[in-house]
């Protein structure tokens, strides 16, 4: 008899806890964010002049939309899946008066699938990570040069990783600050001067970095 009844709770435990691990958790967000951008451009010369690397920065803002679903695993684990869409008005800007020439980089759009494991410290904070995939609208221009000029918009893919913390504000709302960084693939295009012809071809891995701090409404 009292076999059977630790039988029972022990099954009942069990389905609670697996109703909990499929219960439906969904939740969206807004986030805003100090961004930094880099670009790496490597110049091959057409006409065989030494090569020329860069390493091009700059800092500004971003915003985001988020959602996604988490599921309790245990008492002290969580996954999420979340989807994220992103504006950025960081620009890398650069006027050349000697040649003369004019350039502008930046990533004006993104978005990224990530998984987001939790450990729960308490019933309040926890601690995340996120790894996923993203897509970024990477935009490189040069012009005003009589030497070479381009304008490349191109989708690139990329890989997403991060950390961060989250605190519970109530039974609806959570706020969280982290920091990610996406890396994308690389991307070739050519210089062309005035007639046409190929003078240069460039080769540019981009980096996206920022800290982010969001608010999320839980459903």
């Amino acid at each position: 008899m009292r076999f059977t009844s630790l039988l029972h709770g022990a099954l009942a435990a069990t389905t609670l806890l697996a109703g909990a691990a499929l219960a439906d958790g969904y939740y969206a967000g807004i986030e805003g964010a100090r961004e930094r951008l880099r670009f790496e451009p490597h110049y091959y010369e057409a006409d065989g002049t030494p090569d020329g690397s860069f390493v091009n920065r700059a800092r500004g803002s971003a915003g985001a939309l988020f959602g996604g679903h988490r599921w309790t695993l245990s008492p002290d684990f969580s996954l999420a899946v979340e989807a994220r869409l992103a504006i950025s008005d960081t620009r890398w800007r650069l006027r050349i008066p000697d040649e003369p020439a004019s350039l502008h980089y930046d990533i004006p759009y993104s978005a990224s699938l990530t998984l987001q494991p939790a450990w729960h410290l308490s019933d309040r904070l926890a601690l995340f990570a996120e790894a996923g995939i993203a897509l970024g609208r990477i935009h490189e221009r040069k012009w005003d040069s009589p030497a070479s000029t381009y304008d490349e918009r191109r989708w690139r893919p990329g890989a997403v990783l991060g950390v961060g913390l989250s605190l519970r504000l109530g039974d609806a709302w959570s706020a969280r600050l982290g920091y990610r960084e996406t890396r994308y693939r690389e991307l070739r295009y050519e210089g062309r001067d005035g007639g046409g012809t190929v003078v240069e071809r460039i080769h540019d891995k981009p980096r996206q970095a920022d800290w982010h701090l969001g608010l999320m409404r839980h459903f």
